[in-house]
């Protein structure tokens, strides 16, 4: 039986998925950490690269989505990224008599799917039945779970989004902005990408552009001097040291 993933981010980046259950746990985790922030801490010398949502946690909620879906349900797993949370969506409700109650008391399982179930557990991507969400929740407390419709969602509130609302009453710094612009169908999926970016770190550099978003240069300048000419973005300051600002309205073009 063939698996479906669909990703979406903030309304700009989406893609669709076919394959086989490995391939799509990873496309969908992989997905899931471009799309959130990345911190880091220091281990002895080496510097560690910490996302906002715990990696684990994150992963064993695509896992246990692909695992516990309803395969009769024509849909497809969903991972959707948004600026204060991150939603990982798997068709069919709780199979049996399972309730969330009772499934975050954990130690408590009901298989819709035994033989898939019985895979991953062979191959250690889960560790045992009925430790899924105990798991997540020792790792991501502020984790929730609801059944929505034909779909069980797990929800997993954006650190950085968290931070800033308890921060809401102070003057933001002067680097920070965040967009929900979506450019015409006209545009590319680069073009769509840097305004996202831009959104996230004003003071980004097309040298950085072409690092996350993995084209040449070349091409994020081009895409840059597109958006500038068509208004959707300026550039504020000197060419070194200076920001971008993405506007909230379509103007007549920027220097």
């Amino acid at each position: 039986m063939d698996n479906y993933l669909f990703l979406s981010a903030a309304i700009l980046d989406m893609k669709d998925y076919e394959g086989d259950l490995f391939t799509l746990i990873e496309e969908a985790q992989s997905f899931a950490l471009k799309n959130i922030h990345i911190g880091e801490r220091l281990e002895g010398l080496r510097r560690v690269d910490v996302p906002e949502i715990d990696k684990s946690a994150l992963r064993e909620a695509i896992i246990n989505a692909f695992c516990h879906r309803d395969y009769h349900n024509p849909d497809s797993v969903h991972v959707a990224v948004f600026p204060d949370r991150v939603e990982i969506r798997s068709p069919g409700r709780l199979y049996g008599t399972l309730t969330i109650e009772r499934m975050m008391r954990g130690n408590v399982s009901e298989r819709r799917n035994e033989l898939i179930a019985a895979m991953l557990v062979r191959v250690q991507y889960i560790e045992a039945w009925g430790r899924g969400i105990p798991l997540i929740l020792q790792r991501e407390p502020s984790a929730s779970f609801e059944e929505v419709g034909r779909q069980f969602y797990t929800v997993f509130k954006r650190k950085g989004a968290v931070e800033t609302a308890g921060k809401a009453a102070e003057k933001p710094p002067a680097n920070y902005h965040t967009t929900t612009i979506e450019l015409p169908e006209k545009y590319s999926k680069t073009a769509q990408r840097i305004i996202l970016e831009i959104g996230q770190k004003p003071d980004t550099t097309a040298k950085e552009l072409s690092k996350k978003i993995k084209i040449s240069e070349d091409g994020i300048v081009f895409a840059l001097k597109q958006l500038k000419k068509d208004g959707w973005i300026r550039h504020v300051g000197p060419n070194k040291g200076g920001r971008w600002e993405v506007r909230a309205k379509k103007g007549k073009g920027s220097k």
